[in-house]
């Protein structure tokens, strides 16, 4: 369900006001940009980290929003020329700047991109980024998003807490990662370890209670069960932390933060931007994943078999 790339975004008191009218320019590949800039903040160079927030719209239709949440950080790369997409126009931007761009989507089509199916033919994207740093490094950059990733946790805490209150549930489990998990049935045998190959039921909810996926009946067309093995297949954190909590035959209900599921991307129009969620989960199964086959060299094996000959 995600929609073109991470670089989509907009403001929308400025969608209203047309290209024309805001003297849009045109980017390499052809789309519509125009810069509100003071022309004072630090400059974004390639291959700077830049962190921004970002929102969408389709049409008249918000799609996908960070504002009043966590930033995204992204380097600023060209992507190999002209892409139809943000990084053409990076080192035109400065800290402090937003940038409105409007694209069409028929060129995403004629270039073959995968749309989602509510996008149809015709339709607008417009998009703002609001610049808020600029980071010569990844190390500079990671120091900034731990500050900010350290905030938003102790916001979303409190936020859980607030819900586990008003809806009295109690025996919930508080881990120092931001993960909230209450265990319903204890299960069976050892807990979970890391590289064991799990087969589990699942139902995720957002934070109102709509269930936007589940394997427990056929309602999403996943009645099978889902295997994965922890740790290794990729997975979000929250349920990953979780599965690690259990044991075989165990249910629980995980609350789960952003910052440990889909962070400032989400899964639009499914899962927003920095959305707390829901999951119910009950291990069917657990084993020992099975090994990967041995790495053979075949000139090594050559070489091998006729000494052996000789």
């Amino acid at each position: 369900m995600r929609l073109i790339s991470i670089f989509s975004v907009l403001f929308a008191v400025l969608i209203l006001t047309s290209c024309r009218e805001l003297n849009y320019k045109k980017s390499p590949s052809g789309f519509a940009y125009k810069v509100f800039s003071d022309g004072k903040g630090k400059p974004v160079k390639l291959n700077n980290i830049v962190k921004f927030h970002i929102e969408d719209k389709v049409n008249d239709s918000v799609y996908k929003t960070t504002f009043g949440s966590s930033p995204y950080y992204v380097q600023t790369t060209t992507l190999g020329g002209e892409t139809y997409d943000i990084p053409e126009i990076w080192t035109k931007l400065r800290v402090g700047d937003s940038v409105v761009v409007v694209q069409s989507l028929d060129t995403f089509i004629k270039r073959n991109a995968t749309l989602p199916s509510e996008i149809k033919k015709g339709d607008r994207y417009i998009r703002t980024i609001k610049i808020l740093g600029v980071f010569e490094n990844d190390s500079l950059a990671n120091l900034d998003k731990e500050k900010d990733n350290a905030a938003l946790t102790a916001n979303e805490k409190a936020d859980i807490k607030k819900y586990l209150a008003a809806h009295k549930i109690e025996g919930v489990q508080e881990m120092p990662s931001g993960l909230f998990v209450k265990i319903t049935n204890p299960g069976t045998g050892n807990l979970i370890d890391s590289g064991k190959l799990v087969s589990v039921k699942y139902k995720g909810l957002n934070w109102s209670g709509r269930i936007f996926d589940t394997n427990m009946d056929s309602s999403f067309g996943r009645s099978a069960l889902l295997d994965f093995t922890v740790d290794v297949t990729p997975m979000i954190k929250g349920f990953n932390e979780t599965i690690k909590m259990m044991r075989k035959g165990a249910e629980a209900t995980a609350y789960i933060p952003s910052t440990l599921g889909y962070g400032p991307e989400g899964i639009p129009p499914t899962i927003n931007s920095n959305e707390k969620l829901i999951f119910e989960i009950k291990v069917v199964d657990v084993k020992d994943s099975p090994l990967p086959a041995p790495v053979t060299n075949p000139v090594a094996d050559s070489t091998k078999k006729k000494k052996s000959k000789n």
